[in-house]
């Protein structure tokens, strides 16, 4: 902290200037499949460069787990094509957007 004499005309009094607050940034990231776990994963350690204290949570595989993701689900849960099986999942699917 710095003390600074007044400004703009005030009293000249000294003033102690406000020191950040670091607070801590939580990210939301999920990735369905391969390659968006490998791009995840690179733009956490992106992140993480410039905001070391950033925290990740999501869904991702084995790059976005190495990038320090806290993984909510593996990623095969979400992982699901054509017309049935997003259906015959979907209650599983529901349990996970709740979290």
């Amino acid at each position: 902290m710095q003390d600074r004499p007044g400004e703009n005309g005030s009293s000249g009094k000294a003033v102690r200037a406000a020191e950040p607050v670091a607070r801590r940034t939580r990210i939301g990231i999920v990735a369905g499949e391969a390659s968006g776990d490998i791009l995840g994963g690179a733009l956490m350690a992106a992140i993480r460069q410039r905001r070391p204290e950033t925290e990740f949570v999501g869904v991702g595989g084995a790059s976005m787990a190495a990038a320090g993701l806290r993984s909510l689900a593996p990623m095969d849960a979400l992982a699901v094509n054509g017309f049935k099986e997003p259906l015959l999942r979907l209650p599983s699917l529901l349990r996970l957007l709740r979290r």
